[in-house]
Parts: C-alpha cells; structure tokens; sequence
C-alpha cells in the first residue's frame, strides 16, 4: 500500500476512533461501570433519614403543594415484582401480579395513607401516575399506569403467534383532596401505548404518556438501553384524549404523536410553566426540557429547549419551587434519582437481598445560564434500594436557624420503603 494511502487510513482511523471515543465514554460513565462499588460512599444528609411505612415499591411521586400532601402509587407487596413487572422486563409469572395502591403522604406526620379505590376490580400493578386538580381546588384527577398481563396469552401460547404478554393501561380516578377515597372513572388502552411509564396530565380527560422502550423484553431491549440518543432514538411521546363517560378502556380514545423518535422516554414531570414539560431520558442519564404550544390547540407536539446531562441514568424528574429563595440562593430546579450501578440492575431487581446503589441529583441554573449540578443524597442499597423519583419539600429557614434545608423524599420501584432525608441546598 502507497505511503498516502497509509497515511489517509491512520486519519480516518483516528477520526473514528476520535468521533466513538466520547459517546462510549459516557454511556460507560452513565451505566457505571467507571464506578467503583468499593468506595461508594453514603450521603444521607444532616440527620438520620427514616423509612416511610406503607410504601412498598413505590415508584411515582408527587407533590400537592396547595394541600401540602405527596401522592404515590405502591405495590403493596414485596415480592410480585420479582416475577411480574414489564417495566424490568419481568414477565414469566402472570399469575404474580399485584394488587397495588395508592398512597398520600403527609411530609410533616410522616403517615402514608392508602386510597380506598371505589369502584375499582382485578388487578393494580402500578408505575407511573399523574394528579391534575380542579380549578376549584377541591378535587383531583389522578392518572395511573397498570401493567396487566394480556388474558389472551397463556404459558402454552404458540410462540409463532405474536401476542405480547403485558397489556398495559392507564387507570383513571377521581378523588377529593383531603378524603380517604378515589372513585374509578374507567380505564385507557389502545394499541399505541405500548410500554407506558409516566404520564403528564393534560386535563381531566387529557395526558401525555411514554412509551419507555420499542422491545417491550428479549435481546433487542437490552440492546436498546445500551444505546444513546443518537443510535437508539426508537420510541416515543404519545398524548392521549378519551371522553369523559368512558368505561370501556377501547371507545372514544385518540391518540396522536408528541414526541416520535427518542431514546428511553421515561419519566415525565412538571415545572412552574405550563408550558413546559421535563422528560427523562433514562438509560441515557438526559433530562430533556420540552415545550408545548398552548396557543395551538391541534398540536400536541412537543419541541426540545434544553437537554442537560447528568452522569447516571435518572428517572421521573421532579421541579422545586424555592418558597424561601433569596438574591444570593434560590435553589429552584430539577431533582432526579437515579442508579450509579445501573449495568446491575437486571439481576438485582430479580432477587430481594442484593443491594441495589442509589443517587439523587440538584440542579439549578446559575448566575450566567449554565446549570450547577450538585449530589445531594446517595445510599449504598441497603437503605433504599433503587430509586425512581426524588422530590424536595422545603423548610422555612427562620425555622430552622436560617439554614438553607429542604425534606428530600425518595421512592423505589423494588424498594421496601420511601425514605424521608433532611438534605443541605
């Protein structure tokens, strides 16, 4: 070969070399396997944090501030998930699914109190759910999601015929703010919500939902959260209309796109503009600021304005509103948990002993627009093992020494209990 032709090969190498480097460099940053379990270390805040009882495998969360409650959705039970639940790719026993429940959480007593479910049947494997309150402040909508398996798969099923196993759907209730009950409006399922994870609510009959992989399990999924962005962008953003005397989960539904062609769309949460919509990119460890169009009615697109890296996967994002923010220390922004070991998940979440890493992420804007992102809790598993969702309530500093603190809560979806810490901000 010509010295030339050598010599264009060696740059053309290097090029691609130089173009892989940083993608696989951060998706191993991102699974964690540059981690090292041996020096991970707890960062539990300036107090002991405490379990919350009755919430197990909690995976939801969120706050109400005008009725100062956290609202939840819980398996229950500790050990259907090991055999029953889609979201891991968990699919071999149906007869192992749950009876979930929803929950409220008093921040102050620490109580979590479990919803009746009037008018509500069969089964509750819950994940992702959603609260839209009424204009008059009294009562909610609260939307969420049930992984059902699919009655017309059994265990002798010909593999040739291509029935999926799960059968998901969105549960609808409606609930007095401040009662013990939610009464069952009905329940949305259509052939486009395929894999749902988290809803963002819309109004009374209106959301949106993730789609959070296009393999709903086998090689291909794994193969999906391995990839990023730019190489796994497969699944979508859906948002969802349905009437409001719906009962049959198949009449009077439209579906249509909100976001088509991104990677992992996970966790969906809000901010203090209705306009925008936070969605989480999960095996990717990207939060995706989003905006939505409220002057357009036809459109239910949504547009990316900001994407922001963080070094873990994460999942449902939250936002915190600092009540108590100064010209020198406003600590409003995004909180994210997330795994730092999330390469072990899969075998992890199968057993009930293994210990499963935890991190929860602060990110707030600074004085020149970029963001500083700050590690504000991690738990080596055996406190809280996994984590989906963090959300911060915060504590009025003339309260508590001028200190800048908020009460950080924590949800896992194999966790055997919500875990309440006071953090520094």
């Amino acid at each position: 070969m010509a010295k030339g032709a050598l010599l264009a090969l060696s740059a053309l190498l290097a090029l691609c070399v130089a173009t892989l480097w940083k993608p696989l460099l951060r998706r191993a940053t991102v699974l964690g396997f540059l981690r090292s379990q041996e020096e991970f270390r707890n960062i539990h805040g300036d107090i002991a944090p405490l379990k919350i009882s009755n919430t197990v495998h909690c995976e939801d969360l969120h706050y109400h501030a005008e009725s100062g409650k956290l609202y939840t959705a819980c398996e229950g039970v500790e050990h259907t998930r090991r055999h029953w639940f889609p979201p891991l790719g968990h699919t071999d026993r149906h007869d192992h699914d749950g009876q979930g429940m929803i929950v409220v959480v008093d921040p102050i007593t620490l109580e979590a109190t479990e919803l009746a479910l009037t008018g509500f049947t069969g089964h509750f494997v819950t994940h992702g759910i959603d609260i839209f309150p009424s204009e008059d402040g009294r009562t909610m909508t609260i939307f969420a999601v049930n992984h059902l398996p699919n009655p017309e798969y059994g265990e002798s099923q010909n593999e040739s015929v291509s029935l999926q196993k799960a059968r998901s759907q969105i549960e609808v209730f409606s609930h007095t703010i401040n009662s013990d009950t939610a009464v069952w409006i009905g329940s949305i399922r259509h052939a486009r919500i395929r894999t749902p994870n988290d809803i963002f609510a819309t109004s009374p009959t209106s959301f949106y939902v993730t789609n959070d992989h296009y393999y709903r399990d086998g090689r291909m999924r794994f193969v999906e959260d391995l990839l990023e962005y730019n190489t796994g962008a497969w699944s979508d953003v859906l948002h969802v209309d349905f009437a409001t005397d719906t009962v049959d989960a198949l009449t009077e539904v439209t579906v249509t796109n909100g976001l088509a062609k991104v990677h992992n769309p996970n966790g969906l949460g809000h901010t203090t503009r209705p306009d925008e919509v936070l969605l989480s990119d999960a095996s990717g460890g990207d939060l995706l600021v989003m905006g939505r169009d409220l002057a357009n009615n036809t459109s239910k697109a949504l547009t990316l304005r900001s994407r922001i890296q963080l070094d873990s996967t994460i999942d449902n994002p939250s936002y915190y509103y600092d009540l108590y923010a100064t010209a020198g220390n406003n600590a409003s922004g995004y909180v994210l948990a997330g795994l730092p070991f999330a390469h072990t998940l899969g075998q992890a979440a199968r057993t009930v002993d293994v210990p499963i890493p935890t991190m929860v992420w602060h990110v707030r804007e600074n004085a020149i627009g970029n963001h500083d992102i700050m590690m504000i809790f991690q738990d080596d598993g055996k406190l809280l093992r996994s984590a989906s969702t963090a959300v911060l309530v915060g504590i009025n500093p003339a309260s508590n020494g001028g200190k800048k603190q908020a009460w950080l809560f924590v949800t896992g979806y194999v966790s055997e209990a919500m875990v309440v810490a006071r953090v520094n901000l």
